[in-house]
């Protein structure tokens, strides 16, 4: 439970969206969005669906 609550803490950048999208959706940010535009990307992303939320994670933080 404290591991989670630090790894929230660390990514608050991403997880202050999770108030804001509707139940059901995901909010991700433009750049995370055009990645999935290659083909590598979008075969990673369909075997691992988690992988979205890292690579938004990432994107956030290059843009602070």
């Amino acid at each position: 439970m404290n591991d989670k609550i630090k790894e929230k803490i660390k990514n608050a950048h991403y997880h202050k969206f999770g108030a804001v999208a509707p139940d059901g959706f995901v909010l991700i940010p433009k750049e995370t969005l055009e990645r999935l535009k290659d083909f590598e990307t979008w075969k990673e992303w369909k075997h691992n669906p988690e992988i979205l939320e890292q690579h938004a994670i990432d994107d956030l933080k290059k843009q602070e």
